[in-house]
């Protein structure tokens, strides 16, 4: 396993070094979840680190042709790319070239990604991998007040957050309300949570999230020291 883990890191390094400025345009974009299957098939230790390495080799040519942006693994299981894509189809052809997921080992959720604070820039030598708290934002449809009131002040604070703290990476949209991801640059999950609990939109539950711990690259997302 920890073998496997760490032919990620290598490769994830590999991405962000050969990234494509192209990215910048923020146009079609496609941010995946992979999550790891609780329930998956059982298969032994070696079939398992064949599929790893080919689900790795595939990584590695989606990169090459300009169709992969990120990607990195989350602590526990599963990752996430950013593709570039003309469409969300062609954004799903190109997972399904993807081993381990035509193997059926991850959920996969894939949503249209606009990054609204911070850009994508590619690491530089010399390559240091580091961890960053990601947060996957969700509406809550359920939460009875005024929703475009949320969605502007999220906005107004993850602007603020952006331009006066080194703290927000990036914050990408998957719609037109609050649903997306934002990349903290905080030690761990609990320094996480306190930063977003001074959100106004997440303190009054008009939106929730759920936390993963990412390792990627440093210098992917532009990120200042």
């Amino acid at each position: 396993m920890q073998k496997i883990f760490l032919s990620i890191l290598t490769l994830c390094v590999l991405i962000a070094t050969t990234y494509n400025s192209n990215a910048q345009s923020n146009k079609n974009l496609y941010f995946v979840f992979l999550n790891s299957k609780s329930d998956k098939e059982k298969i032994s230790d070696a079939e398992a680190e064949k599929l790893q390495e080919a689900h790795l080799e595939n990584i590695d040519r989606l990169n090459k042709e300009g169709k992969l942006f990120a990607a990195g693994p989350f602590d526990g299981g599963g990752g996430m790319f950013i593709l570039h894509a003309k469409d969300i189809e062609t954004a799903n052809d190109y997972l399904n070239t993807d081993p381990a997921i035509a193997a059926n080992r991850f959920n996969i959720e894939i949503y249209p990604f606009v990054i609204w604070n911070g850009k994508m820039c590619g690491a530089k030598e010399p390559y240091e991998m580091a961890t960053y708290q990601l947060a996957k934002l969700k509406t809550n449809y359920d939460h009875p007040g005024d929703m475009q009131d949320a969605i502007g002040k999220n906005r107004i604070f993850m602007g603020d957050l952006h331009t006066n703290t080194n703290k927000l990476v990036v914050m990408g949209k998957f719609n037109d309300d609050n649903d997306g991801v934002l990349i903290l640059n905080v030690p761990d999950a609990e320094t996480a949570k306190e930063v977003l609990s001074k959100n106004p939109a997440i303190s009054n539950n008009s939106i929730t999230y759920e936390l993963k711990t990412l390792w990627i690259a440093k210098g992917t997302f532009c990120e200042k020291e």
